[in-house]
């Protein structure tokens, strides 16, 4: 979108009653957008990544858990069973 904005303003170079300093001020203002939208990406990528690393340690705890819940179930029954 960025992209098409630029080629738009880019466009309107040498335009009637549309200054060149005018064309040059829009065109840095979408490359420092643009830039602004690669920063803001890379950044909610890194997140995005150490959610998931976090989902899947947590999802491993929680079966590891259940089976040592499993386990001692397991065991205070058969010590019941044998009194």
């Amino acid at each position: 979108m960025l992209i098409q904005t630029y080629n738009k303003v880019a466009d309107l170079k040498g335009s009637k009653g549309v200054s060149n300093r005018w064309v040059k001020s829009h065109e840095a203002m979408i490359k420092h957008l643009e830039a602004y939208a690669k920063r803001e990406d890379k950044a909610l990528r890194s997140l995005a990544a150490k959610r998931d690393s976090g989902a899947t340690k947590l999802k491993a705890a929680q079966k590891n858990l259940a089976a040592l819940q499993k386990s001692w179930s397991d065991e205070v029954k058969s010590r019941c069973a044998t009194r």
